[in-house]
């Protein structure tokens, strides 16, 4: 995409010996474009991150409704129990896993510590 195209265009330019100061001038708006590129793209995949959680805490009901739907019948359906249990443990690990990820990796330290509180109820 843009950035490499960018990162080409930076190293084609570089790799050639200074003659001027206009060249000097490119390189740099090359370069700044170029981390700008990467500061969109490092802010989508924050943005990501986070929406994958709430994507996962969201799924999160399916599991809990089938696993009380489970618990319901009287006698409780052991096979069925198990399998409810089994399938509400991968979720909740799945958004406790990127509840981490997505804290550990957000510039905005107070949505990193909530999200991180949210992967540590996860655990219990």
């Amino acid at each position: 995409g843009r950035l490499r195209v960018l990162a080409d265009k930076l190293y084609a330019m570089v790799g050639k010996p200074l003659s001027s100061e206009q060249q000097s001038r490119q390189e740099i708006e090359v370069a700044k474009q170029a981390a700008q590129t990467l500061d969109v793209m490092w802010h989508n995949l924050q943005f990501g991150l986070v929406r994958q959680v709430a994507d996962y805490f969201t799924d999160l009901v399916g599991p809990i409704k089938h696993l009380q739907e489970a618990m319901a019948t009287d006698p409780v359906d052991e096979n069925a129990y198990q399998l409810a249990a089994d399938t509400f443990l991968d979720y909740s690990r799945r958004a406790k896993r990127t509840a981490n990820l997505a804290a550990n990796n957000l510039l905005d330290p107070c949505r990193g510590d909530a999200l991180q509180a949210l992967a540590l109820n996860l655990e219990s």
